[in-house]
């Protein structure tokens, strides 16, 4: 019988303690420090391996690979002081500063990819197939049309220029790509009629993508629906 790979992925995120501390001043003159220490807790990482290892005994999943998720923990110190002499307003003064830290990372949780196989019937593994293809065109048609739309709202930018003119005189022009403007109104005007020749040049491909999108939904629907019929 044809065999089918399922895959899934599980994530947990381990319920860190985090205690930070600070110093009582806030004056760089007598130092100034800053301290977060994460630290596991291991309660919630203990409850996340059961879960994971439940899932894979009970939907007969094997893990594939780990991928631990990474937090940190960091420190950091600063100081300075000033010192000035002299009299009136005609003082002067030196100051020096110093400052250092540090930083680590720290394992805040996991993502695991499972997988396990499957065996079908031939009719099935042809159904999954097509569903599967149906569902990677839907999904690039969504794409498609968000890169549309974020195209289309995307206003040229308005960039000023000013050119000296003589001893004291200057010259300002405004651009909107390679399109020079005496005022600022008129290329600001220009980028809003861009942007809405950009809307009306997308908006067809766009509608045709939905359209295509819809069908393609039509289709998957049926052949989801007829799954559990053949299975019954």
């Amino acid at each position: 019988m044809p065999i089918l790979f399922e895959t899934e992925s599980f994530v947990w995120v381990v319920e860190n303690d985090c205690e930070s501390q600070k110093s009582e001043n806030r004056q760089f003159s007598k130092g100034v420090w800053d301290r977060n220490d994460w630290t596991i807790n291991e309660q919630s990482m203990e409850r996340g391996l059961a879960l994971l290892a439940q899932k894979c005994t009970a939907d007969n999943f094997e893990i594939k690979s780990v991928l631990p998720l990474n937090g940190a923990r960091s420190y950091d110190y600063s100081r300075s002081s000033t010192h000035s002499w002299g009299t009136g307003t005609g003082g002067g003064g030196w100051g020096w500063g110093l400052g250092y830290g540090w930083g680590v990372t720290l394992c805040k949780g996991f993502v695991a990819l499972l997988q396990r196989r499957v065996e079908v019937s031939t009719e099935d593994y042809e159904a999954r197939l097509r569903e599967n293809r149906l569902k990677a065109s839907i999904a690039e048609k969504l794409r498609l049309i968000e890169e549309l739309s974020a195209r289309a709202q995307a206003a040229p930018e308005v960039q000023k220029k000013t050119e000296k003119q003589g001893l004291i005189g200057k010259k300002e022009t405004w651009l909107v790509g390679d399109q020079a403007f005496k005022s600022e109104a008129e290329a600001t005007a220009c980028a809003r009629s861009l942007v809405e020749q950009q809307v009306v040049n997308v908006q067809q491909p766009i509608e045709a993508a939905s359209a295509e999108i819809e069908a393609l939904q039509a289709e998957l629907a049926t052949l989801t629906k007829k799954a559990p019929e053949d299975a019954s």
